[in-house]
């Protein structure tokens, strides 16, 4: 019980001690606040301003898909072994038709030696027949030639012409063992290539799962060939924007790995149905990867243009300022203020943005030094360049 006693008792004074410390950091990081010197009303701020016009707007589509190889194939073998040798590793290119890996191939190799020389038999035996054929049909001749002079008998004919015919039996037998040696030996030699795997295409290697010396088996793959040369997403669109979608249609494709960089696509596939549960259909995009630079996986920002374009109200996107909703300050009166105004936006097409609420055309909104502006600030229309007045200050400072 004492024990309990004395672990609650420290407990408590351990919490105390953490609250203690925080309310000390609370308190200065106040004290720094209130001393911290702060824009007011009344100081004239330098700004940047920009009218609201209309202007022709590209009717896009923003969707997000992960982007994948344009062709992959999963290496494995037609038969188990041993893997004897591997030729490639993880990153290296590969062309169709190269040697990848090899299976232990030394039993195969003896089994094409046996078919090969029961072949050779087979042949020899073929030889042989044709001998004794040539001999029965010579006997054949001389007993139908003495049958005609008188020096021999009808059963002596029937005789040789029966040998005759035996021996060219004998030919037909021994050709078909020669066909079926020759198939025996058809079937070793595809085994034994089987034996070595080659890639079915170029590409490079993406996983490589099994060592040296590992036994592979037929329904595990041993390596993963990626065709890295166009890269694909699907990206899933709307019912109200299939309407849109066609064959051709340009894409532009942004990655997180490349924030500056944009690449350019087209619709490859379109889905002729929409999926029932979530009323989408599905878009590929292929993007040629002619630098390599896109890999499988990384998620892609899509951005489809319809290719039509249509006019309406637009502000520099630097005028739009961070908050609950989109918003813009407002050059009003004489001498100008800052005035807040909540808008509602639409489509965002490079560096302007639509505006479908809230300005009219000919408005002035500030583009520059929004960000230091309170409500209700004194500004100053003027360039930056232009330089700074005493008692001025600017978005820099």
């Amino acid at each position: 019980m004492a024990k309990f006693l004395l672990r609650l008792i420290l407990g408590l004074a351990a919490i105390g001690a953490c609250y203690l410390g925080w309310y000390v950091v609370y308190q200065d990081a106040q004290a720094k606040a209130a001393a911290a010197p702060k824009v007011k009303p009344n100081d004239t701020l330098a700004v940047e301003t920009a009218h609201v016009k209309r202007a022709a707007i590209s009717d896009r589509i923003e969707l997000v898909g992960s982007l994948t190889p344009h062709a992959e194939v999963a290496v494995r073998p037609r038969i188990g072994g041993y893997v004897r040798s591997l030729t490639v590793d993880l990153g290296d290119p590969v062309t169709i038709g190269q040697e990848l890996a090899r299976l232990d191939d030394q039993n195969q190799l003896e089994a094409v030696a046996q078919v090969a020389a029961a072949l050779d038999v087979a042949n020899a035996q073929v030889a042989v027949q044709k001998t004794e054929q040539e001999l029965a049909r010579k006997n054949w001749e001389r007993q139908k030639k003495l049958l005609t002079d008188g020096g021999g008998t009808t059963q002596q004919v029937e005789q040789a012409q029966a040998a005759y015919d035996i021996a060219t039996a004998r030919i037909t037998l021994e050709e078909a063992k020669v066909a079926q040696a020759n198939s025996d030996l058809l079937r070793s030699k595809i085994v034994l290539d089987e034996l070595r795997l080659l890639s079915p295409m170029a590409g490079v290697v993406a996983q490589r799962m099994i060592d040296v010396g590992n036994l592979a088996a037929p329904d595990a793959a041993l390596l993963r060939i990626v065709d890295l040369s166009t890269v694909r997403t699907t990206v899933h669109v709307i019912e109200r924007d299939y309407r849109r979608m066609r064959l051709g249609l340009d894409a532009e494709v942004r990655v997180d790995a490349y924030p500056n960089l944009v690449f350019r696509g087209q619709v490859a596939r379109v889905a002729p149905v929409l999926d029932e549960l979530t009323r989408t259909a599905d878009i590929r995009i292929d993007v040629v990867n002619t630098d390599g630079l896109l890999k499988p996986g990384m998620y892609g920002r899509v951005s489809l243009r319809s290719g039509s374009e249509r006019e309406g109200l637009v502000i520099p996107v630097t005028a739009l300022i961070d908050g609950q909703r989109p918003a813009v300050y407002l050059p009003v009166g004489n001498p100008p203020r800052a005035e807040r105004r909540s808008i509602e936006i639409g489509m965002v097409d490079g560096e302007i943005v639509e505006v479908l609420k809230g300005l009219s055309a000919g408005d002035e909104v500030i583009t520059l030094g929004n960000r230091l502006i309170i409500p209700g600030q004194l500004v100053l229309k003027r360039p930056l360049e232009a330089g700074t007045e005493s008692g001025v200050k600017t978005a820099a400072e």
